[in-house]
């Protein structure tokens, strides 16, 4: 997970903002939803897909086996992401200096690659599952009834279930 950060999400990432500013160089409300709308449709599908081939190469597998990979899951993490990066880039693009996006964006990614490699591991642990089916919840649907199940999100943690 590192290696895709120090080699193509942060330098990328570093580019891409910056880039976009330049490109957008309104401020406002209607800026900011452009910017996130360029982020978003834009940036994050082909490297939503590259995380995918790059994680499953660097674990051992095919070309083709990393390509599939990226075509199954790409789509249905992108909704995940949706809800998670739509609202950090309102303030990522509306209260963040520019000079500060970066740090701000990788503390954000932080969370982000936990979620990833959360999503990773389920897809090894159960090829079976219907993990890869779309879904509109923000929640990973296979964890939405085990939460109830739970005294608290702690048990829920310690189990392995969330």
């Amino acid at each position: 997970m590192a290696s895709w950060g120090a080699v193509i999400n942060g330098p990328s990432g570093h580019a891409f903002y910056a880039a976009l500013d330049r490109l957008i160089s309104r401020r406002g409300a209607q800026a900011v939803a452009l910017k996130i709308a360029v982020d978003q449709l834009v940036y994050t599908p082909p490297l939503t897909a590259g995380f995918f081939i790059f994680q499953s190469l660097a674990a051992g597998s095919t070309t083709r086996a990393a390509i599939e990979l990226a075509i199954n899951e790409t789509w249905t993490t992108l909704q995940y992401n949706w809800c998670f990066w739509g609202v950090a880039h309102v303030i990522t693009f509306a209260a963040i200096p520019l000079e500060h996006r970066v740090a701000w964006v990788a503390l954000k990614n932080f969370a982000w690659s936990g979620f990833l490699s959360w999503r990773l591991s389920s897809l090894e642990q159960s090829s079976s599952d219907s993990v890869s089916d779309a879904h509109t919840s923000c929640m990973p649907p296979d964890q939405i009834d085990l939460l109830p199940a739970a005294s608290n999100h702690h048990d829920a943690i310690r189990s392995g279930s969330w």
